[in-house]
This record gives structure tokens, C-alpha cells and sequence, in this order.
């Protein structure tokens, strides 16, 4: 099965509030995303939207340029669903980020899963090629993975884990590490399992795996591109 087939049986088949990564409240992504300090109408992009609320998150926020891409466009269009009217000017792009060609550059772009689904080092490569040439110069960078200690899994599908230093090797050529921190995540399957004691620590409990929860530890980056100067 190709992976856009899987992606589209995903988004036939699941809820998106039952699958393992979704976020009502995508709290770090908009805390990264407001303090890049971007004007409301710059444009931003997000990789891998799915039927992520970081979209309803930027819109109530009064961001008004967003373009949303994905594999597959089934997650996306749940998300327009959900949002109604107010999700009339979101963009949506269908596109495997490994051969997509950007027709605009962006302030801001924003990847909470997909590289670490691309595990050969020609995917990878090329991520980081389309990346630098869809960021204009003073954009932003914000990227998820797994931790090395996170699974080697998700979706049923192989993840490359990451560790930060391994990020700057990937991406330090043309941006300029901002910031970095690890979070855990704790699955809506295990939020239902743990309910009450748990939620208010789902997002900032660095050792949540002790506790015998079903989570995913994600390595978050923000990237500022290097100006030429700095190369």
C-alpha cells in the first residue's frame, strides 16, 4: 500500500479525535508560532495538517493566510468541515512533500509529524531542499519528531528518531537554531485510560513513560533561516 493510500484509509476510517496524535489544544505549536512575532496576514503553511486544530488555533488567533498540506486531503477537508465558515479562506494542498514544488514562499512554516516519517536520506534531503527554498529570508521553522527514547513507530508506519544535534546536522546549513525543548504526548487513548489526574500534566511531563502511559516523545525545533552572510 502506497503511503497516500494509507493516509486516505486513515482519514475513511478514524475519528480524528481517535487517532494517537491528535491535540485539542496544540498549546507549544502556538506558543512557537506567536512568539515568531509574524504579522496576522503573513503566510504560513502547515505540513502534514491532517485535521490538526492548529488550524482552528491560528484562525480564533486571526492569522488569514494559512495553507494547509497533506498526502492526503481527507484529514484537511475535516478540518474545513469543523471549522464551517470560518475556514472558507484556508488553502489546501494535496502533495507528497518529497516532490512538491512550492508556487509561493512562506513566513512561517510548521511541521508537527511528517519528516520524521521520511527515513532515507534522499527524502530527508530533499525535505530540507524544498524547506529552504519555500522560507523567505527572516521566516521561521518549526518542526516536531520523535525522541530517540519515542517509538519506532507511528500510524503503523517506520519513524526516524531524532536527537537535536542530529537536527541541526540536517537543517543548520540554511537555518539557525532558536530554541529547542521535549515534551511528552500523551494519546487520547491514554488521556480516556488516566482521566482527571493526568490532563493537566499531558503537554509539560518529561518522564511521562515512567508512569506507564501510552505516549510519544516529541523533539520540537525552531529554526530561524541564516542570512547569506551567515553560511
Amino acid at each position: 500500500m502506497s503511503e497516500k493510500a494509507h493516509w486516505d484509509q486513515v482519514w475513511q476510517n478514524k475519528p480524528a479525535e481517535q487517532t494517537s496524535w491528535f491535540q485539542t489544544a496544540p498549546a507549544l505549536s502556538g506558543d512557537f508560532i506567536t512568539r515568531a512575532g509574524i504579522a496576522k496576514s503573513d503566510p504560513i503553511i502547515d505540513i502534514g495538517s491532517g485535521a490538526s486544530c492548529l488550524i482552528d488555533w491560528m484562525i480564533a488567533a486571526r492569522y488569514s493566510n494559512i495553507t494547509a498540506l497533506d498526502i492526503a486531503a481527507g484529514g484537511i477537508l475535516k478540518t474545513k468541515k469543523r471549522l464551517g465558515p470560518a475556514g472558507d479562506s484556508l488553502k489546501i494542498i494535496e502533495a507528497d512533500i518529497r516532490t512538491w514544488f512550492a508556487r509561493e514562499q512562506f513566513m512561517l512554516w510548521h511541521d508537527r509529524a511528517v519528516f520524521h516519517f521520511l527515513t532515507r536520506e534522499e527524502e530527508q534531503a530533499a525535505y530540507a531542499r524544498i524547506l529552504a527554498d519555500a522560507v523567505v529570508p527572516g521566516g521561521y521553522f518549526i518542526c516536531a519528531t520523535f525522541a530517540q527514547d519515542g517509538p519506532l513507530k507511528c500510524s503503523g508506519l517506520p519513524v526516524q528518531r531524532y536527537n537535536i544535534q542530529a537536527l541541526k546536522k540536517r537543517f543548520s546549513v540554511n537555518f539557525q537554531l532558536l530554541e529547542e525543548c521535549q515534551q511528552a504526548h500523551i494519546t487520547p487513548a491514554a488521556l480516556r485510560a488516566w482521566a482527571g489526574p493526568m490532563i493537566r500534566a499531558r503537554w509539560w511531563t518529561p518522564n511521562a513513560g515512567s508512569l506507564g502511559l501510552s505516549d510519544c516523545a516529541w523533539r520540537t525545533v525552531r529554526f530561524s533561516p541564516r542570512s547569506p552572510m551567515a553560511i
